[in-house]
């Protein structure tokens, strides 16, 4: 939005593959041309509600490891959104990916729930119910020439087991009940992924990953390439898991969304965690750019 009011003179707005108008920049505000956008408005403000408790759900002591993490140390309680922000190789995917176990760590301690956690892989992270949301959805977190029903039960079909096969039905309702809980729009449960657009296919991620009852989700760049629509709604989505108990580590390149949905900010500089701020009045991008260069490290 910003850079469009930067760069253009004039604006046409298309919605569902319909024209709706063609409007003069200077002279729209950002809410309306949100509004014609999506069809109804949305609200850009901070999050007004909170639901972190005291209960500590990780905990991660002196971790490190060859990718580029050097001795991070942080903990996350249940209903917390904790902020993971700093610039481009500052060390923000490979702490989410060493706590998961995809990168294996060279030192330190992860515990959950107060009990020291053994995580060599993504499997064990999932055992201590934390799973990671890829800010690569296409390769890393979907199956694009599978359908949305394969795609959205996939990390659960022990759920549907009986008698040592998979019962369809059963996977066929739950897959339906997801696409209406998240609001996934398709043409039907068949429908391959790759033909959804950008915002559905995360929600079709989040909702594989939500139908597994995890605890602990790590959203990497969960909004990247989304329309502001379906930004909104993972942020609603993102809201419903705390208030459910879940907890969240979001990484994110984006300051305003940052503000907008941590509780805290972790803050990296190539590797290390140079500040765990408060998100208060005094909180602002520029506080976090500082710790983001290593300025007030």
């Amino acid at each position: 939005m910003k850079e469009l009011k930067q760069i253009g003179d004039r604006c046409t707005v298309l919605r569902d593959g319909g024209y709706i108008d063609t409007v003069i920049l200077k002279e729209v505000e950002d809410c309306d041309l949100v509004k014609m956008m999506v069809g109804r408005n949305v609200e850009l403000n901070k999050r007004e509600n909170h639901f972190i408790t005291d209960e500590e759900i990780i905990r991660v002591e002196g971790l490190s490891c060859s990718r580029g993490v050097k001795e991070a140390n942080f903990s996350l309680r249940k209903g917390e959104i904790l902020g993971v922000a700093g610039l481009v190789g500052s060390g923000r995917t490979e702490l989410a990916k060493c706590i998961i176990g995809e990168y294996k760590s060279s030192a330190g301690s992860i515990f959950v729930k107060g009990k020291k956690a053994k995580i060599n892989n993504p499997c064990d992270a999932m055992k201590y119910g934390i799973v990671y949301l890829s800010e690569d959805r296409k390769n890393e977190g979907l199956i694009l020439m599978h359908s949305v029903k394969t795609n959205s039960t996939l990390s659960s079909l022990d759920k549907f087991i009986k008698a040592g096969l998979i019962s369809l039905s059963m996977e066929r309702d739950c897959a339906n009940s997801l696409v209406k809980q998240f609001n996934i729009k398709t043409n039907g449960l068949g429908m391959l992924l790759k033909n959804l657009s950008g915002g559905n296919q995360q929600k079709v991620v989040i909702a594989k990953w939500v139908n597994s009852g995890a605890d602990v989700y790590i959203f990497d760049e969960p909004t990247r390439g989304i329309d502001v629509g379906a930004r909104q709604e993972i942020y609603n989505i993102m809201d419903d898991l705390v208030q459910a108990g879940a907890s969240i580590i979001m990484i994110s390149s984006d300051l305003v969304e940052i503000i907008r949905m941590s509780d805290k900010v972790l803050v990296m500089h190539q590797g290390t965690v140079t500040g765990i701020l408060e998100n208060d009045a005094e909180l602002n991008q520029e506080k976090i750019l500082n710790y983001a260069i290593g300025r007030n490290y």
